[in-house]
């Protein structure tokens, strides 16, 4: 899996993402959350300042996985961090490295800009992405809840 290429997806790139999110939802048994669509993707990569960066992992011109994160500040830190919102990977690529180069690849970014952390939220239900995150040595923070208000 040497010859995996992570670059900054383009609206070509959407319907890929979305089918990616669409499996990921399906996979944390939460379709029924799932509202976005292809173009709603599509728009986002195509803003000139979109609140996110798309990455695809592609191994001989084939999409395999895909992150998401965007740009935060920490007032604790006084600095930026990064939001890992979405990191996902086809099933037949699954131990194979993609992820964590993936990750890696964010986490490189993140000190290339001087963030001081990624911080990234994993649904309960998913055991694999718990066990995939303990294998890179993340910390899991317990005094933190997370809340959320649907905006309509």
């Amino acid at each position: 899996m040497n010859n995996i290429r992570i670059y900054k997806a383009t609206k070509e790139d959407a319907p890929f993402v979305h089918s990616c999110v669409t499996a990921l939802a399906d996979h944390v048994n939460q379709r029924n959350y799932l509202k976005s669509k292809i173009e709603d993707i599509e728009n986002e990569i195509s803003k000139d300042q979109s609140s996110c960066v798309i990455l695809i992992a592609a191994l001989n011109n084939e999409k395999i996985g895909f992150a998401l994160y965007s740009t935060i500040f920490s007032t604790f830190k006084g600095k930026q961090s990064f939001f890992l919102g979405d990191l996902y990977v086809v099933p037949k690529c699954r131990q194979d490295g993609v992820g964590k180069k993936l990750f890696q690849h964010v986490v490189n970014e993140a000190k290339s800009n001087g963030c001081c952390r990624v911080d990234w939220y994993v649904t309960d239900s998913n055991a694999y992405a718990k066990i995939f995150y303990d294998r890179l040595g993340a910390k899991k923070i317990s005094t933190k809840t997370i809340y959320s208000i649907e905006i309509q």
